[in-house]
C-alpha cells in the first residue's frame, strides 16, 4: 500500500502466540499466521473477567513457589518475564507488574504441574521429538545468524531452548491424552456459531482507485500549495480530455503507487486520511474526483471497482477454520480444568 494517503501502517510481524496451560499466552520467537474474520475471538469467548491481583513486592525472595516440593526460582520467573518482554519487543508497563508476574508464574506452575503428571503417566519425550521442533522454530528465521540472535535477546542459550522446548512438549503429551479425547465438536456447532455471530463474518465495503498526488509539505506557504494545485487541476484537465489515468500517473504521480499507474488495490474505510477517504468513496466506478487536497498533498482520485459490504459464505474453508479455533478454545479450557484439578490435589506454595 502506498505511503501517501495512507493512515495505517503496515501489518508488522507478531511472536507468535501458542495456547498455554493456563489459558494464557506463551510466547515464541515466530510469525503469528493470519486469521478468518470472526475466528480470532472465538477461542478466547470463555475467558474469565479480569479481577484485582495481589501486589507482587519489588524484591522477589529465591524460591517464588514450590510445587509438591519441586522450586520455581526467582531466576525462574525473571527469565520468563525477559523471554516475554524480548518475544514481544516490549518492555513491561509498570502498571502492569502485578498482573503479568502473577500470570506467568501460574505459567511456570502448570508446565511443572503437568511436567509431574507426565512422570506419573509414565510419558516421554524424546531427543528426536525435542530436535524436530526446535528445526521447526529454526525454519522461521532467515538464517543460523538470525535465530541464534533471536535466542541471545531472549537470554537463552540452545541448550536453554531445548529444556524450554522438551517441558512444552511433555506438556502437550498429558493433554493429548488427558484433554484432546474430550475435545469434540458436533457437526452443526461451526454453522451454528456461524448463524449467531454474523458481525464476525462481514467483508467491509471496500473500493479499488487509482490517485495521481502532487506533494506538497503542509507546512508549505501559500504560493507553493498553490502552485501543487496548479499543476494538479492540469492533470486533471487532461484526464476529462481522454488522456491515460495510468500513463499520466507513472510520469507526475509523486506517490509509491506511481510505478503502478497509480493503483492503490483494494482498501475499506478507515485506512485513508479522511479526505482522501470521503472524495473516494463518494465516487462512482470510473468517475474521476475534483482535486482532493490532503496533509500529503493534491490528489487526483479514480474508482476503479466497489465491492459492497458482505457476509463470507460457509464454504467448506470457512467451516474447518470455524471448527479449528473452536476446538482450540475447547481444549484450552479443558487445559485449564485438569491444570486446575492437578493445583487443588497437590501442593502448591506461592511465596509472592
Amino acid at each position: 500500500m502506498t505511503d501517501a494517503p495512507d493512515n495505517d501502517k503496515s501489518a508488522q510481524s507478531r511472536p507468535d502466540e501458542q495456547s498455554s496451560p493456563t489459558g494464557q499466552s506463551a510466547q515464541k520467537p515466530a510469525q503469528k499466521p493470519a486469521q478468518t474474520p470472526g475466528t480470532e475471538q472465538a477461542a478466547g469467548d470463555a475467558s474469565p473477567e479480569a479481577e484485582p491481583v495481589k501486589p507482587v513486592p519489588a524484591e522477589l525472595p529465591a524460591i517464588v513457589a514450590r510445587v509438591n516440593g519441586e522450586a520455581i526460582g526467582k531466576a525462574d520467573l525473571e527469565r520468563a518475564i525477559h523471554n516475554m518482554e524480548a518475544s514481544s519487543g516490549q518492555k513491561l508497563p509498570a502498571g502492569e507488574r502485578d498482573r503479568v508476574y502473577r500470570g506467568v508464574l501460574d505459567q511456570l506452575i502448570a508446565f511443572e504441574l503437568l511436567s509431574q503428571e507426565a512422570q506419573s503417566r509414565k510419558l516421554t519425550v524424546t531427543d528426536k521429538e525435542v530436535q524436530a521442533r526446535v528445526e521447526t522454530l529454526r525454519k522461521q528465521f532467515p538464517d543460523e545468524s538470525a535465530f541464534l540472535t533471536a535466542l541471545k535477546q531472549r537470554q537463552l542459550s540452545p541448550a536453554d531452548l531445548e529444556a524450554e522446548t522438551r517441558r512444552e512438549l511433555v506438556a502437550d503429551k498429558v493433554l493429548q491424552q488427558a484433554v484432546d479425547p474430550k475435545v469434540s465438536l458436533g457437526p452443526q456447532e461451526a454453522a451454528t456459531f456461524y448463524k449467531e455471530n454474523p458481525e464476525r463474518f462481514r467483508t467491509p465495503e471496500q473500493l479499488r482507485a487509482s490517485h495521481i498526488l502532487i506533494k506538497v509539505d503542509p507546512k508549505a506557504d501559500q504560493s507553493t500549495k498553490q502552485a501543487a494545485r496548479v499543476r494538479a487541476t492540469d492533470l486533471r484537465e487532461q484526464l476529462e480530455k481522454g488522456a491515460d489515468f495510468a500513463a499520466l500517473a507513472r510520469k507526475h504521480s509523486e506517490d509509491g503507487s506511481a510505478s503502478s499507474g497509480g493503483d492503490l488495490d483494494y482498501f475499506p474505510r478507515g485506512q485513508m486520511v479522511k479526505p482522501f477517504e470521503d472524495a473516494a468513496f463518494a465516487l462512482d466506478v470510473g468517475q474521476l474526483s475534483d482535486v482532493v487536497e490532503t496533509p500529503f498533498g493534491y490528489h487526483i482520485i479514480k474508482v476503479t471497482d466497489h465491492k459492497a459490504a458482505a457476509l463470507m459464505p460457509l464454504d467448506d474453508t470457512l467451516q474447518g477454520r470455524i471448527e479449528e479455533v473452536l476446538q482450540m478454545g475447547r481444549r484450552r479450557e479443558l487445559a485449564v480444568q485438569l491444570v486446575q484439578a492437578l493445583r487443588a490435589k497437590g501442593k502448591v506454595e506461592v511465596f509472592i
